[in-house]
């Protein structure tokens, strides 16, 4: 009987980052009136778990510390158990076919897993205190009514957790009263639970493989690269074929290395004949290049004697224009040589005209010079008389006043002369009478 899982739960199970307190994943979808396995997608986010989820499932099916899939990540099953924890792994299958009349699922397995500290306390480096892990393994078949996957005793009646053995007891307890149809088996021994899966047609050996394949990201890739056709070949039967198929196999291998006995010489000759094929055709092309090739020769001989008569032409043209190239080259050297000595001439009338004009210059310097200077002294006396003219100016206009003054005073006189006669004459009386009046006091 083939079984599918079903249902996945996790109870008090993970390490502190990707803790499982009661999580139950449902693998199951309608198939019409039943409910079957199907194939599920968990998605999540990295550093949700999925990892941890595969570890712990496949720590069920392959117990041995080495198989853990944690341990490319350095993590071991010491890891997902605490202090205080008592942690279970279950998984239901389900069978692939139902004989049911209404599609419920009959013969429905419980495979599970209970670990527990020693004394509930987990040691400072679990790793290397494995032992003193306690693990205990049972699977059963499901009674509905009795010993069902959904009612299986994680907690007392008050809501407290059932230590391991107070749990295993109460399984065994459930179990006693149909042990036929339950066929429980509980075990701490890591081969007595590979033999118990094998019983119950869980082989995990194919689950290695599937851990094999999630072992990393893309870890199935990496399965499926084989260096050899031999090493798929060893993987196919690995997979496929069970080990009392070998006699058959190696009885029809005998038969096929019978008749690949013959093949050696079969293919001694059939390379013979291609050899001696590609041999006659390969002659055939090379008389055929031998043809052209001498043909090729004929023109090229042919050619060449054109060429070397053209080359003797092209030597004598170019030793004629070799010739007048030297006699342009000497005449050249000749107009160079002139020319220097031109250059020569030219460069000493050259300065001979510019120290000329420098004088010239230095004469036209000193003339603009002196007319400056005549023009500064002409300046300077216009400055002066300006000066002058100021003061000048100022006289005529004090003279100006001074005889319009003396007209002023002149009218003043005339106009003023009567008082002055008045005046004259009544100072005349008065002093006339002021001398008789000192001739009479005398």
């Amino acid at each position: 009987m083939t079984y599918h899982l079903a249902e996945l739960r996790l109870h008090s199970v993970g390490e502190r980052s990707a803790r499982f307190t009661d999580l139950a994943l449902d693998f199951t979808a309608p198939d019409g009136p039943a409910v079957t396995p199907a194939d599920s997608v968990v998605w999540l986010r990295n550093g949700g778990g999925k990892s941890s989820l595969l570890s712990l499932f496949y720590a069920l099916v392959l117990p041995n510390a080495n198989d853990f899939l944690g341990r490319v990540a350095k993590r071991s099953l010491t890891d997902y158990v605490d202090t205080g924890d008592t942690s279970h792994t279950i998984a239901v299958w389900h069978p692939a076919t139902s004989g049911t009349l209404d599609g419920a699922a009959e013969h429905v397995l419980v495979t599970g897993a209970v670990y527990e500290w020693a004394d509930l306390r987990r040691p400072a480096d679990a790793d290397k205190a494995r032992d003193k892990l306690n693990i205990s393994f049972y699977a059963f078949y499901a009674v509905p009514g009795v010993l069902e996957p959904g009612r299986l005793p994680l907690s007392d009646e008050s809501g407290t957790p059932l230590r391991q053995n107070a749990f295993l007891a109460a399984v065994r307890e459930a179990a006693a009263a149909h042990p036929q149809a339950a066929d429980l088996v509980i075990t701490s021994r890591q081969h007595e639970w590979t033999t118990a899966l094998v019983n119950r047609s869980l082989d995990p050996e194919l689950f290695r493989t599937q851990k094999q394949m999630n072992h990393v990201e893309g870890g199935v890739e990496d399965m499926f690269k084989f260096a050899s056709a031999r090493q798929f070949i060893d993987l196919l039967i690995e997979l496929t074929a069970a080990p009392e198929d070998a006699d058959n196999v190696a009885q029809r291998l005998s038969s096929i290395a019978s008749l690949l006995q013959t093949k050696p010489a079969k293919k001694a000759e059939r390379e013979f004949c291609l050899e001696s094929v590609t041999g006659l055709g390969r002659l055939e092309v090379v008389h055929a290049e031998v043809l052209a090739a001498q043909d090729a020769l004929g023109r090229a001989e042919d050619a060449a004697h054109a060429l070397a008569a053209a080359f003797v032409a092209s030597r004598s043209e170019a030793q004629i224009r070799t010739d007048a190239l030297g006699e342009r080259a000497g005449e050249v050297d000749r107009r160079r040589s002139v020319a220097d000595q031109q250059q020569g001439v030219a460069y000493d009338l050259l300065y001979l005209y510019q120290l000329r004009g420098a004088r010239f210059r230095v004469e036209e310097a000193d003339q603009e010079e002196a007319a400056s200077r005549d023009a500064v002294n002409a300046a300077n006396e216009t400055v002066s008389a300006w000066e002058v003219a100021g003061h000048l100016a100022a006289k005529r206009k004090l003279e100006t006043d001074l005889d319009a003054n003396a007209r002023e005073a002149a009218e003043e006189r005339t106009r003023t002369a009567p008082q002055r006669r008045d005046h004259d004459e009544h100072a005349a009386r008065l002093r006339t009478r002021l001398t008789i009046c000192a001739w009479s006091a005398r």
